[in-house]
C-alpha cells in the first residue's frame, strides 16, 4: 500500500456531515457579504484572540517493533498536565500573550485542577 499505492495511515480527522452541506455554505456566503457591506475594518480595529493547549510530556500514539513484540516505549510519566499558551493578533502584530500552568491541589482522594496565568 505505501510504495504501490502511496498511501500512508493516519490517525482520521473527522468532520460533521452537515460542514458542506449546501445549507451550511449559504450561511457562510451571507455572513461574510452581511460583514462586507459593515464599515468595520478587520486590519484597523480587530484584535483575534486564540488559545492553544499542549501536554508538555506529549507522547506518539504509535511506534515500531518487531514483529511478534509489543511495541514498549519508556516515557518519565504515564499522565501530563495541560499547558495553555493563550494570545492576542491584530493586523499590526502580536498583542499579547499568556501562558496558564495547570497547578495540582490534592483534596483527600481527588485531585482538583486550577489553573493559574502566569
Amino acid at each position: 500500500m505505501a510504495t504501490e499505492c502511496n498511501l500512508s495511515i493516519k490517525q482520521a480527522q473527522f468532520q460533521p456531515v452537515k460542514r458542506n452541506r449546501e445549507e451550511k455554505i449559504q450561511q457562510r456566503y451571507h455572513w461574510v457579504q452581511k460583514w462586507q457591506q459593515t464599515d468595520f475594518d478587520f486590519k484597523t480595529n480587530c484584535v483575534f484572540p486564540d488559545e492553544s493547549a499542549f501536554h508538555i510530556n506529549l507522547k506518539r500514539g504509535m511506534a515500531w517493533s518487531k514483529k511478534g513484540t509489543p511495541a514498549a516505549v519508556t516515557a518519565p510519566t504515564t499522565k501530563a498536565n495541560a499547558t495553555s499558551i493563550l494570545g492576542a493578533i491584530s493586523a499590526t502584530g502580536l498583542t499579547n500573550v499568556s501562558l496558564k500552568i495547570p497547578k495540582c491541589i490534592k483534596r483527600g482522594r481527588l485531585d482538583v485542577q486550577l489553573m493559574a496565568i502566569v
